[in-house]
């Protein structure tokens, strides 16, 4: 009853304190001769004050998460479900005007064009 009780507690300190929090995002791409499931119930969670840097192998999904962060997934590809909050707002939700101020004035992303990498946009 203890360790329950522990993890609830945990996780209601992880809501309150989370700058961005994503569970279960799953995003899929799909072409006319296979579907390809590039996160399947990917999951974080970054603290106001933290630095998380993503890494990985080619073709791991670290952009593919980084752009349905920013609900920026298009076609061929569709977020099919999760949920991507940022200080306490759904990402995934809010209409697209209200994204666009969040868009690089509070979140961004540093593409890894070398003639951009020095200017985080979007």
């Amino acid at each position: 009853m203890r360790d329950a009780a522990c993890r609830v507690c945990s996780n209601l300190r992880e809501k309150v304190n989370s700058l961005l929090r994503i569970r279960n995002l799953v995003v899929e791409y799909e072409n006319k001769r296979e579907r390809v499931r590039a996160l399947d119930g990917a999951e974080l969670s970054v603290q106001s004050g933290e630095i998380y840097g993503l890494v990985g192998e080619s073709g791991s999904g670290k952009t593919t998460l980084a752009l349905a962060i920013l609900d920026l997934i298009g076609p061929p590809g569709k977020i099919l479900s999760g949920e991507v909050i940022f200080e306490g707002v759904s990402l995934l939700t809010i209409p697209e005007d209200e994204l666009d101020l969040v868009r690089g004035s509070q979140i961004g992303m540093v593409f890894q064009n070398a003639a951009s990498s020095l200017n985080p946009t979007f």
